[in-house]
């Protein structure tokens, strides 16, 4: 019997960390290289790519746009985070999650300095004026909320068949089958 309740101590203490590593491993390789592998494929730009993270936390943070929850007694989130913003400030990431509607630009109103404003913008070393344009619309991508859909059964699966292997590595294999 102390033997069993040894056991049982050790995997208390050792699976919150056994369960970070490796669903944290199985979202990296069934979801984040996925999501990666597609924007690459899409011509994204690799600054965009680069800030689609994953990132472990308790349930109450809920930040970004794709969540992984494993619920249980205690519950692990997984969000996915695509965050990259242009140097104005502009969330060019969850533009491209999510899409854009088409609008029209307007210069400001003219002013005493200005009477006549325009719009200026430079494009590849040339400057462009303009009095107004039109912005297209861009449709959304839905990288990072199709792959959670489409691959987080696996993800669990995968958990639940290695969370097994360890509780049975730990208390030895007449305690759990597989």
């Amino acid at each position: 019997m102390g033997d069993v309740k040894l056991r049982v101590a050790q995997i208390t203490i050792d699976y919150p960390h056994f369960l970070e590593k490796t669903l944290g491993d199985l979202i990296t390789k069934h979801i984040l290289e996925k999501i990666h592998k597609q924007m690459r494929r899409d011509g994204i730009s690799e600054k965009i790519i680069e800030s689609t993270v994953s990132r472990g936390h308790t349930i109450n943070d809920d930040t970004g746009y794709g969540s992984f929850t494993v619920t249980g007694k205690n519950a692990v989130q997984w969000n996915i985070v695509s965050d990259y913003k242009s140097i104005d400030g502009f969330p060019v990431a969850v533009m491209i999650e999510h899409g854009r509607r088409a609008f029209f630009v307007k210069p400001k109103e003219p002013t005493k300095d200005r009477p006549h404003p325009t719009l200026k913008y430079e494009i590849d070393d040339t400057v462009y004026f303009s009095k107004g344009h039109k912005i297209p619309e861009y449709r959304a991508r839905k990288y990072v909320s199709e792959t959670i859909r489409k691959n987080k059964k696996k993800v669990q699966r995968e958990l639940s068949k290695k969370t097994k292997e360890f509780i049975r590595t730990m208390m030895g294999d007449h305690v759990v089958r597989p």
